[in-house]
């Protein structure tokens, strides 16, 4: 929803925590990331709107359900990232992020982009363990 608003530079690092137990995503700004030997690293976790399915429902200060509009999550999110602008155009993630997400949709699973012992060279994983990849995503553009 936000990339749709024109907010291509909404970026996400989804991942496993360290049991394995939980998923984990942070939502950040292109700009609060970073990349790092090759692996996607958010420089400030504070900078982000960040959950886990250990939290249950609750989501950026909110509590969300599958009743809950994507309008209003995308809203929650906005309210919790003031460097995000929606000036700033990225089609070619935007792009990635909807292709990601409709392999999301097609597998019900979630994307994996790090864990204890993953190894991501061969891309993102949909649904822990599956072995289904998908590409890394695209640098930001160059200013």
């Amino acid at each position: 929803m936000l990339h749709q608003r024109g907010y291509h530079s909404a970026r996400i690092l989804p991942g496993m925590s360290g049991s394995g137990m939980y998923w984990r995503v942070a939502i950040a700004a292109a700009a609060d990331f970073q990349t790092d030997n090759g692996h996607l690293e958010l420089r400030d976790w504070d900078s982000a709107v960040n959950y886990t399915t250990g939290s249950g429902r609750e989501f950026a200060d909110s509590r969300v359900d599958v009743s809950t509009s994507p309008d209003v999550v995308a809203d929650l999110i906005l309210s919790c990232l003031p460097r995000l602008f929606a000036a700033e155009d990225d089609p070619l993630y935007a792009e990635w992020y909807a292709k990601l997400m409709r392999l999301v949709d097609e597998h019900d699973s979630l994307p994996i982009a790090y864990a204890d012992y993953f190894d991501d060279e061969s891309g993102w994983e949909i649904g822990w363990g599956s072995g289904i990849r998908y590409p890394h995503p695209p640098p930001p553009p160059t200013t």
